[in-house]
């Protein structure tokens, strides 16, 4: 008999059977067998005399019993034996349930089929994450979606986490009967510990971090002024190492040393960190104010020199500082984070620009360096360790021209620099490019790629900004016009780098697929940064109030408004739902009120309001030495003209 079991399992001395069938067979087929092939058969289909041909693809009616009698006769005609068999062909199945949810192999603490949504914390070490299903109903189908976006596949690979950010994953399943249930599992990555001192906003903020490992070890670091000679001072450096295994080294540049060294320096301080057997995971580097405040007087460039990457602050950059600052150094050793650099890498126009039918590998060893200097420019020189050079002057020089950098930062703000040829200490090649802020940087390759094809990304290795504001087409910008909700979200998603591409689905009532900021709706939505009003609607043509623009760049700069002190503008009370992010925005630098200490958060925010806060968020500085205006109603004279011309025009800085 296909398909189908009998209940009970075949007894001669039982005669009554029943089997059940799936919605998706059609039908059985029956195939009675007589234990004396003398005897014989005589087969009823609900009632109705068959023959045993019959019983070979029997349809099924979903939900109708069909019931088939066999009564065998023995050689003795009086000896008679009836069996009976009821065949059901079931019902659409309307079970929409997971029967099991993992992360990275480990079931889901509390799952149960019936409970729809789930947290998962990962690790700061956690950079990517695997999440397979099982269904409960092997008649149900399921698809996945990360962050709203249809993935189509049967388990996934390689999720990729931002630190503090939350991933959302949806897992809908779809019964046999069209029956919908969806599951949320929402996985955040902690953020990377903070380093104390210094304090304060501009500081990392996130869930409560461990302990910190123990210090296994204290290594020299030598002070030397980059030119291989004898060192001038010298550093201990603390060695931690956490219960895996991870090696966490910790360096804090005492003002006392750094003076023996700026005292007999001619222009630079190097400080030389090793890491002789590559074995350290992470590097922190802290820069205590009393130590900027040598470099400062003492008018010295500053080298951090590890054996991954080179930091260079020009004195320059270090003039005006004043807090405690730090570095965070990641060598990016993992084969699976490198894969999704890549991929990543791949997806943005500025790369597929540079060869469209050729795709670019990584070359050497991806770096992640996070600091709270930002808006100053620094000099980063990645080595270009472990890659096999030419030997010839003419083909190394073809080669390293061939090179382009991939810097991705938070909230997916990405860009390709080209950068220039540097030698690494006379023993290998490496890549030099400038950069005002930090992140994730992949040196790219295209193999065979003719160099002077590769296009002119920034010259002397200078990044450039892309414009953000578009005006309203009659050579104005409107710059004391009011912002709405549409304007901001598209904006942001410029400035985030939203690519336009893909077929645009809204997720709100009163935003049509077709309008012209529905994909910039959905990409800062399922972002987090503008939502809805909780009745599915967006309101795109609102105008944007001074209090929920603060509330956007705090949520944007992840600052602390639980914690922000309170009281910061005379008009806006503790009671205020957005007076912690209105006072973190303000002890953060990113907002200002009027001469009478007021913020007037009820006021609509302009647009050129709007430009000054966006250009703070993402460390845009306003631009100069621009003598034509851009737009006809925002001369140079007018008071946010540097900052509106930094969002108008595609530049280099």
């Amino acid at each position: 008999m296909t398909p189908g079991t009998l209940n009970p399992p075949f007894d001669p001395d039982d005669y009554e059977y029943a089997v059940q069938v799936p919605y998706a067979e059609t039908g059985i087929s029956i195939v009675p067998q007589r234990a004396d092939v003398l005897s014989t058969m005589k087969i009823k289909v609900d009632g109705r005399n068959a023959d045993e041909s019959e019983l070979s693809g029997l349809a099924l009616v979903p939900g109708v019993p069909k019931v088939i009698d066999i009564i065998v006769t023995a050689q003795d005609p009086n000896v008679h034996q009836s069996y009976k068999l009821t065949v059901t062909r079931l019902l659409r199945s309307s079970n929409a349930a997971l029967d099991s949810l993992k992360v990275d192999g480990v079931m889901v603490k509390d799952f149960q089929s019936g409970t729809l949504n789930y947290s998962v914390h990962t690790p700061y070490a956690k950079a990517a994450v695997d999440v397979n299903w099982t269904l409960a109903d092997k008649s149900a189908a399921s698809k996945a979606k990360v962050d709203g976006q249809d993935t189509n596949v049967p388990e996934l690979k390689g999720v990729s986490l931002t630190p503090g950010i939350a991933k959302v994953i949806e897992i809908v399943v779809t019964a046999e009967d069209g029956t919908v249930q969806v599951y949320g599992l929402t996985i955040t990555r902690a953020k990377p510990d903070p380093v104390t001192p210094p304090s304060g906003p501009s500081l990392p903020s996130g869930p409560v971090i461990p302990p910190t490992p123990p210090v296994v070890g204290k290594i020299e670091v030598i002070v030397d002024h980059g030119t291989g000679t004898a060192k001038a001072a010298e550093l201990i450096m603390e060695r931690m190492k956490n219960t895996g295994g991870i090696i966490h080294d910790k360096l804090v540049l005492t003002a006392a040393e750094l003076k023996k060294a700026i005292n007999a320096a001619a222009n630079k301080v190097r400080v030389v960190i090793p890491d002789p057997k590559d074995e350290v995971s992470q590097i922190d580097v802290e820069i205590p104010y009393a130590s900027l405040k040598e470099l400062q007087s003492g008018k010295k460039e500053l080298e951090i020199h590890m054996d991954h990457v080179r930091m260079l602050l020009s004195k320059d950059s270090i003039q005006g500082l004043d807090k405690d600052i730090y570095f965070r150094v990641i060598p990016v050793k993992d084969k699976n984070w490198q894969d999704q650099i890549l991929g990543r890498a791949l997806k943005e126009a500025a790369v597929q620009k540079i060869s469209p039918s050729r795709q670019p590998s990584i070359v050497a060893r991806p770096i992640q360096i996070e600091s709270n200097v930002s808006g100053r420019n620094v000099t980063v020189i990645l080595p270009l360790k472990a890659v096999r050079l030419p030997v010839s002057t003419a083909e190394r020089e073809a080669f390293l021209k061939s090179l382009a950098v991939f810097v991705e930062r938070s909230y997916g703000e990405r860009e390709v620099v080209r950068g220039k040829l540097a030698d690494d200490a006379g023993k290998q090649g490496a890549v030099q490019f400038t950069v005002p802020k930090f992140g994730t940087f992949a040196v790219l390759r295209w193999e065979g790629q003719n160099p002077v094809e590769l296009p002119d990304l920034g010259s002397g290795g200078q990044p450039s900004h892309e414009a953000y504001i578009f005006g309203f087409g009659d050579d104005t910008f409107g710059p004391s016009q009011s912002l709405t909700r549409s304007q901001l979200a598209s904006m942001l998603a410029r400035l985030m780098g939203y690519d336009g591409k893909g077929a645009v689905r809204s997720g709100f009532a009163d935003v049509d697929d077709a309008y012209w900021a529905a994909g910039e709706i959905e990409f800062v939505s399922r972002q987090g940064f503008m939502i809805g009003d909780g009745s599915e609607k967006f309101r795109p043509d609102e105008e944007v109030t001074r209090a929920q623009m603060a509330m956007i760049a705090s949520r944007y700069k992840q600052l602390d408004a639980d914690q922000a002190n309170g009281g910061a503008f005379s008009d806006v009370a503790d009671e205020h739902w957005a007076a912690g992010s209105i006072a973190a925005s303000k002890q953060a630098g990113l907002i200002s009120g009027y001469p009478d200490g007021t913020f007037r958060p009820g006021n609509r925010m302009t647009r050129a309001e709007a430009v000054v806060l966006l250009n703070k968020m993402f460390n845009r500085l306003p631009l100069s030495g621009v003598s034509q205006p851009s737009w006809t109603d925002v001369p140079a004279s007018h008071w946010a003209y540097g900052d509106i011309e930094e969002a108008s025009g595609n530049h280099e800085y």
